[in-house]
């Protein structure tokens, strides 16, 4: 694949190509934007581009000797650095001695291309001794070799390595536009692409994700537990939180179609109007629940879901946030005040 194949990111692609073309790239570029969007794949066809035999212009060739061993992961001068699990008990990291090895390869020339390219995915992940070791690279670049830093959470990285990368910002695609590449191209059909598209928000590594995982029966799963969670007791709630938090890889996919089910509720008590829910295949199931609430309560489940969206991905405990939301969600439907509960406390 080469940049003219890719789906979207048609302005990150035209800077890129135009720094190719004008012999004006940094030495040190952010992407920026959401999981799932292409970061990394346009990355990697960018570290084609500057090490393609082809002279296709600002381009890989996909047909040259380099072009094919990046492909294949096996280019000398291109590393993907990922974040590693010390323990199979540790969140994964980019860790100082992975930055080190970087530092020390980045000081040798080029193998056999033109320029080394060094990919920091998940850069969000560096420890603070990681983010400092690279620091030092970053403020004595060298003109053979490219660091690219991609990252969801940009500001979640020391302001002094922010300020020293020209940043790309990188935006989702719209499901309209995804929605119709995924027929085209994957040979869906419309209720399923539809779905998908916008149940990812967007992000095609998502949606492409979809075609190995049934995310109608997750989906179906999610709208279940919010039901046993409003009717249930305490004690099933507590059970239910320990359940999506043993589930770590899917806990951001649970809360996400959750949000997206309750947006679904608010729409259709708001405007009556089928077309725009995401969730179509369960219209019935929404207009049959959406006259159940009032809209006051279902902008509060949308807000305290929200909040606890914002509350994990700020290192807050898992468990304690999902107790948390699903008891505030209860007493959102009570008469009484509800019971507010800090979010950010130790674990």
């Amino acid at each position: 694949m080469s940049f003219k194949e890719i789906v979207g990111h048609k302005r990150p692609i035209a800077i890129l190509q135009r720094a190719i073309a004008g012999g004006r790239l940094p030495s040190v570029y952010l992407f920026e934007g959401p999981d799932g969007i292409g970061k990394r794949l346009v990355a990697l066809n960018l570290a084609k581009a500057v090490n393609c035999e082809g002279k296709v212009g600002p381009d890989g060739c996909d047909s040259c000797l380099p072009c094919q061993k990046i492909d294949k992961g096996i280019h000398p001068d291109v590393s993907v650095i990922e974040p590693q699990a010390s323990s199979p008990k540790t969140e994964p990291s980019l860790k100082i001695e992975q930055a080190r090895e970087a530092q020390r390869d980045i000081s040798l020339k080029p193998w056999e291309g033109r320029k080394k390219v060094y990919i920091f995915d998940q850069a969000e992940k560096m420890t603070e001794p990681c983010e400092n070791a690279l620091l030092k690279t970053l403020e004595e670049p060298t003109g053979e070799a490219l660091l690219i830093l991609l990252t969801s959470s940009p500001y979640s990285l020391l302001p002094t390595v922010l300020s020293r990368t020209q940043r790309i910002r990188f935006n989702a695609l719209p499901p309209g536009e995804l929605s119709s590449y995924l027929m085209k191209a994957r040979s869906w059909d419309k209720e399923r692409a539809h779905f998908v598209a916008s149940l990812t928000g967007g992000s095609l590594g998502r949606s492409l994700r979809a075609e190995a995982e049934d995310l109608f029966s997750l989906r179906d799963e999610v709208i279940a537990d919010l039901a046993s969670v409003l009717q249930g007791g305490t004690c099933q709630t507590l059970n239910l939180a320990e359940s999506w938090v043993k589930d770590k890889d899917r806990l951001s996919e649970r809360l996400h179609y959750l949000l997206i089910w309750v947006r679904d509720l608010g729409i259709y008590r708001s405007t009556k109007q089928g077309a725009l829910l995401v969730n179509c295949d369960r219209g019935d199931r929404i207009r049959e629940e959406a006259e159940s609430f009032s809209c006051k309560v279902i902008t509060r489940f949308f807000a305290i879901i929200q909040e606890t969206i914002q509350a994990i991905s700020r290192y807050a405990n898992p468990r304690l946030s999902l107790e948390c939301m699903f008891i505030r969600m209860r007493s959102a439907l009570q008469p009484r005040e509800e019971i507010t509960y800090a979010h950010r406390g130790e674990d």
